[in-house]
């Protein structure tokens, strides 16, 4: 396996360490991501288990070496044969279809953060999102099952809180971005401008959650036709939320007027920084008639960076949430009943090249990929989108005791086949 040279670290690889999980990963607590692929040449368990030994043993801060110990993260090195083993099981094909990623995590030994499950002509990585959020799963699967070696990225990572670095290099750069801040807010505070229907609580929840995927994707020549559509003229997941919004009542399920776009808030950290942890955000954008306009205004947020002073907020808030917790007695709290209509988070990946260049079985068919998140909240479903080998791949995350699989299926098939039809758009 290549071998690079790493980077001083904050932290020693050859000695036990511990150290509590931080506020920003806790926030993903519960949730989980998975990479299901197919069909591949899927490499021997002896290759990845000495990979998965490579990767765990460059450290605590490439953060993957990491066990889960209640509310902590520890690094033991004299348990990294063991450690290795655990994380790579083999499974049948059966197991690893596109839909089976929420099941997947049943299978995982509750202190890993990650496990790799090897199949016939096909595997799957699922990480706990605490460990890291898409960023880093797409690493770990090229690193785990491709032949390119560790990703520097991950070598050379030393583990650090990002938002100072990326709140000074916005704020303090350009003092005008935290009064646009300020006055965005005050605006879409009087104009309603975020409309998300509160949900019904109750002491009792309606029903057991019962997360599901589905996955389409669309070919090469109408992945091509759609990016010309978008290109230079709005996000692909703008288009993707607007056109998911019209497929989905068409599909016989309800959605809000409101949607959140996920933005990668390492766009606000000062060149040649990355973090491996989690560093993503929601942000809520209003779903009017005209998806341009959801792109402008999705624009001007991310020029301010509204995205990531919210992020700052939200921490800041949970850490007062926290410490009323730890002063008061805690009471039961209220389980928030599931309304039915569908609230919408796109997050868009955009051409995923590390996921090119794994060993395709090209003989067997096209390459197919599902990256799903966990859906937040009983309504919540999340639409993950990539590119990979020139086709733009399409998951949904949902409850299904909530909705309707099928129904859901339908809509993503609706958004797969014609996408530019939903938005009631043609390309010039």
């Amino acid at each position: 396996m290549t071998q690079l040279r790493m980077a001083p670290r904050t932290a020693d690889a050859t000695s036990v360490w511990t150290a509590p999980i931080a506020r920003r990963d806790r926030t993903s607590a519960g949730a989980f991501i998975a990479v299901l692929l197919a069909p591949l040449d899927v490499p021997s368990r002896e290759t990845v288990v000495a990979r998965v030994r490579d990767l765990v043993a460059l450290g605590p801060d490439a953060r993957v070496g990491r066990t889960l110990v209640a509310d902590s993260w520890r690094y033991d090195p004299s348990r990294h044969g063991d450690q290795s083993e655990r994380l790579v099981i083999d499974a049948p094909d059966a197991a690893l279809s596109l839909g089976a990623a929420p099941t997947l995590r049943d299978s995982m030994d509750p202190d890993l953060p990650f496990t790799v499950f090897l199949g016939g002509t096909r595997a799957a990585v699922v990480i706990d999102h605490r460990l890291g959020d898409g960023f880093l799963a797409v690493l770990l699967t090229a690193a785990v099952l491709g032949e390119g070696g560790i990703p520097p990225s991950i070598s050379a990572a030393v583990d650090r809180d990002p938002l100072p670095a990326a709140l000074r290099t916005t704020f303090a750069a350009d003092r005008r971005r935290a009064a646009d801040v300020l006055r965005d807010r005050v605006v879409d505070r009087r104009s309603a401008a975020l409309p998300f229907p509160p949900a019904g609580r109750s002491r009792d929840a309606a029903m057991q959650p019962h997360p599901a995927t589905v996955a389409c994707e669309m070919s090469p020549e109408d992945t091509a036709a759609f990016q010309r559509w978008v290109k230079g003229r709005m996000p692909l997941a703008v288009a993707v939320l607007h056109a998911m919004r019209e497929a989905l009542p068409r599909s016989g399920i309800a959605a809000t007027d409101g949607g959140s776009v996920l933005v990668d808030l390492r766009r606000y950290l000062p060149s040649g920084m990355s973090v491996l942890g989690n560093f993503v955000t929601g942000q809520p954008v209003a779903l009017g008639a005209d998806p341009d306009e959801t792109a402008d205004r999705l624009a001007r947020l991310l020029r301010t960076g509204r995205p990531l002073a919210a992020h700052a907020t939200g921490l800041a808030t949970q850490a007062a949430r926290d410490l009323r917790h730890r002063l008061r007695r805690p009471g039961t709290a209220a389980t928030p009943v599931p309304t039915g209509v569908a609230r919408l988070t796109v997050s868009d990946m955009g051409f995923v090249r590390p996921l090119d260049h794994l060993p395709w079985d090209d003989a067997s068919g096209p390459a197919t990929i599902s990256v799903s998140v966990d859906a937040a909240g009983r309504d919540g479903m999340t639409v993950l989108t990539h590119v990979v080998r020139r086709r733009l791949n399409v998951s949904i995350t949902f409850d299904a005791a909530v909705f309707d699989a099928a129904r859901v299926a339908e809509a993503c098939r609706q958004l797969c086949a014609d996408p530019l039809g939903l938005l009631e758009r043609r390309p010039a």
